[in-house]
């Protein structure tokens, strides 16, 4: 059956996730989680 279109592709391959990027989200996780924490503790202390 020639009329058919293949709608479906195949899957790209997957960005290779060093150390220095892990790192780099966790870092910012924490400064995050920090800011979040200090500004809990000034309102409540105010």
């Amino acid at each position: 059956m020639k009329h058919l279109i293949i709608v479906s592709k195949a899957p790209r391959r997957a960005q290779s996730i060093t150390a220095g990027s892990i790192m780099t989200v966790v870092g910012q996780l924490l400064t995050v989680f920090a800011t979040f924490l200090t500004t809990k503790e000034a309102s409540t202390t105010a």
